[in-house]
């Protein structure tokens, strides 16, 4: 027995298994295999059983992230969500691809494939870091056809057509707001402003003036309404908050909010066409796609819903640009020259395609700072490349630009509220998936 067993460094079971000079028994053997591909996670587990109850004719197949992660890496098809969130549908097709593969390859028991090793070794060799280095079949069934070395057949080159691919469905959920009704800070009267500020108590007739008694401010919005009105001898149409604190009191009364509309917002003769319009709705102005997400004063706070799309070298390399950020440290492969080339890549994004129609567009403000970008130095070149690559991530709050002379919020999405000032204004209804989708017409509804 070694100190380390006296000591108690190490179990018993595991000393016994590092002086055995037996050969592996089949349970041995099983169990390698069963800890790469049997997921042993609480949470995996439930909501595969939920699936066996819902799908008893399917069969669930686990596959471990690890083993996804390790096949993205051998094969340089790396995920960047700098980039774009098509990392999401590329992961699901991958846990596709690499789970079957080991499910056919090992079958559902490991212990099934054991006993074919056993009865001839040299058909049925392995070696689990190498299981896509030749074919895998069973049955009749192909899992996995080799390829060559530069990866030009096989499986693997139509595992690579389908990573290309820039048509993945995004959706995200729209909802109606809850929680916390405004900051907190109470504020006073010299500073509230009737419009954005609410009452100290709005159950107290003698304190509803916020100008006299001071009140919140930062009201959050639970959902937008669509409504027409009067303004200037004109009919215009604009799409409106409704305050939270407000929500369960008007709810679905048309009196009630016809009557916001007048005392409240001060509209003129006013006209409600949609009663409820979710935050996070996708909205299509002008041919470009957006989600509107919230209310600053006359203007609507939207978020971009346009992915980008880069060759996959370019994601490689924004890769190493991301993994900079706040370290100090440069990949060697990170240089002026090629950041250079990537600022006028992105530079010509914004000028001349789909992104030239978002409101408020930087394509012309890079084009006027190009030759400041290339005087700075390498580590600002990739700080504000990063910063960049956020104006078309679909949480795009701006990006900090400062070090070429623009602001630090730069690119933020603001439109005015007034819909019928617009040539476009459509509301798109998706399904969950993004498969079926229907539209509505703000100018005209």
């Amino acid at each position: 027995m070694t100190d380390d067993m006296r000591s108690k460094f190490i179990t018993r079971e595991k000393y016994n298994r590092l002086v055995n000079r037996e050969a592996f028994s089949d349970d041995q053997l099983a169990g390698f295999i069963s800890r790469q591909i049997v997921e042993t996670r609480q949470g995996t587990k439930a909501v595969a059983h939920l699936f066996e109850n819902m799908f008893p004719d399917s069969e669930v197949v686990y596959v471990k992230a690890g083993n996804v992660s390790t096949f993205r890496q051998e094969r340089e098809m790396l995920k960047c969500r700098l980039v774009n969130d098509f990392h999401h549908a590329q992961d699901a097709y991958l846990n596709i691809v690499v789970g079957n593969t080991y499910f056919v390859k090992f079958t559902k028991d490991p212990k099934n494939f054991i006993r074919e090793f056993r009865r001839d070794a040299e058909k049925n060799k392995y070696h689990l870091c190498k299981v896509f280095n030749s074919t895998v079949v069973r049955n009749g069934e192909v899992a996995w056809l080799a390829g060559d070395k530069d990866g030009n057949a096989g499986t693997i080159a139509t595992v690579r057509k389908m990573m290309a691919k820039n048509s993945p469905l995004i959706t995200r959920m729209n909802f109606e707001a809850h929680g916390q009704i405004s900051e907190a800070t109470l504020h006073g009267a010299k500073t509230a402003k009737p419009e954005s500020y609410i009452p100290l108590k709005s159950s107290d007739s003698r304190l509803q003036d916020v100008t006299k008694y001071g009140g919140f401010k930062s009201v959050k919005a639970t959902y937008f309404f669509l409504v027409e009105h009067e303004k200037k001898g004109k009919r215009i149409r604009t799409l409106e908050a409704m305050p939270l604190y407000l929500r369960d009191k008007i709810g679905d009364n048309k009196e009630l909010l016809h009557r916001y509309c007048e005392e409240e917002l001060g509209l003129i003769k006013p006209d409600v066409r949609m009663t409820r319009i979710k935050i996070q709705s996708l909205i299509r102005r002008n041919g470009y796609l957006m989600h509107v997400s919230g209310k600053s004063g006359p203007q609507l706070i939207m978020r971009n819903a346009i992915s980008l799309c880069l060759g996959q070298n370019w994601i490689s390399y924004i890769k190493k640009l991301e993994k900079t950020d706040g370290t100090g440290y440069v990949d060697d492969s990170v240089t002026k020259e090629r950041n250079i080339e990537l600022y006028y890549i992105l530079m010509e994004k914004h000028q001349n395609s789909i992104f030239s129609k978002k409101p408020n567009p930087v394509g012309d403000k890079l084009q006027r700072r190009k030759e400041d970008f290339v005087e700075l130095n390498l580590q600002e070149q990739v700080i504000v490349l990063l910063q960049i690559l956020q104006l078309t991530q679909l949480s795009n709050m701006g990006a900090d630009l400062c070090l070429i002379g623009e602001s630090k919020k730069t690119g933020m999405i603001f439109i005015n509220k007034t819909v019928s000032a617009d040539k476009e204004f459509v509301l798109i209804n998706q399904s969950p998936a993004g498969l079926y989708e229907s539209e509505i017409d703000l100018k005209t509804i």
